[in-house]
């Protein structure tokens, strides 16, 4: 059973930036998506490490740059610069968990800036020009006027890597990180949440209208294909990635075995 609700009341989510797609101008490179920068890309734009393929691994828990890709949760101490965080997902502190999704979110629109856009690349997810909101101050108010929990937080970036699969022309740029953001989780906590908002409340607090909001939902399935379910193991997966690329944190050891309760997770089933 699941529970439609507002979470706040609407004078308190005061954002507003409604922004419709339109051809930007840009230059040169090749396009990254959440695993390329997990994947610590070298000066030369090789992979070397992909993390939802453990096997680029090599035997000592590296990648072929020397970044340590250990699932060995605590085996080295963290650095006198590093906090050491949980080494489960889901025990990790959720500021921590936006500072590691925002991070990695700007390095992937930095870098995507920089490849020209046509008008033949043009998505529902294009806004005629940035939002002047940052990607952490949005996923921090996604957070807090929704039922947006630590897994749906992770999820999002294995939503991106499965969407620039099926669409080769499609990258997560500062034209399109903030709405592809709003749909993602929206249809995220909508397939994994026991509760969720409805969508005139998720317009509110993504700065859109409600008609942008329900075209932007529609658009954001049909090109993931309607794969939004993802198992515990795959998020743990990227969550150890991401707390390995960040320089100020280190993992620690896991507190116990994973749990099979969480809403994200299909227990047997084999994700794709």
């Amino acid at each position: 059973m699941t529970t439609t609700i507002d979470r706040k009341p609407a004078e308190e989510v005061p954002y507003s930036e409604d922004v419709a797609s339109s051809p930007a101008q840009n230059t040169m490179a090749q396009k990254w998506s959440s695993s390329a920068v997990l994947s610590q890309i070298s000066r030369k734009g090789s992979f070397s490490f992909d993390p939802s393929n453990p096997s680029s691994r090599s035997s000592d828990g590296t990648s072929s740059d020397g970044h340590n890709t250990s699932s060995s949760y605590g085996s080295q101490k963290p650095l006198e610069n590093q906090r050491e965080l949980p080494g489960r997902f889901y025990e990790a502190d959720p500021e921590d968990l936006f500072t590691l999704i925002s991070d990695m979110l700007l390095q992937l629109t930095t870098h995507n800036d920089t490849i020209p856009l046509h008008p033949s690349d043009l998505t529902r997810f294009h806004s005629r020009a940035a939002p002047g909101i940052s990607i952490g101050a949005y996923l921090r108010r996604l957070a807090k006027y929704t039922t947006l929990d630590k897994p749906c937080m992770l999820i999002v970036l294995i939503y991106i890597d499965r969407v620039c699969e099926r669409m080769s022309s499609f990258t997560i740029c500062s034209l399109t990180v903030h709405r592809f953001l709003c749909a993602a989780v929206v249809c995220a906590t909508k397939a994994l949440c026991d509760s969720f908002s409805t969508n005139a409340h998720y317009a509110r607090v993504g700065g859109i209208s409600l008609v942008e909001m329900n075209l932007l939902e529609k658009e954001f399935l049909d090109v993931i294909d309607w794969r939004l379910m993802v198992t515990a193991p795959v998020i743990q997966h990227y969550y150890t990635s991401l707390v390995h690329m960040h320089p100020n944190y280190a993992l620690g050891p896991p507190a116990g075995p994973m749990p099979t309760a969480f809403p994200a997770m299909v227990p047997g089933r084999k994700d794709p």
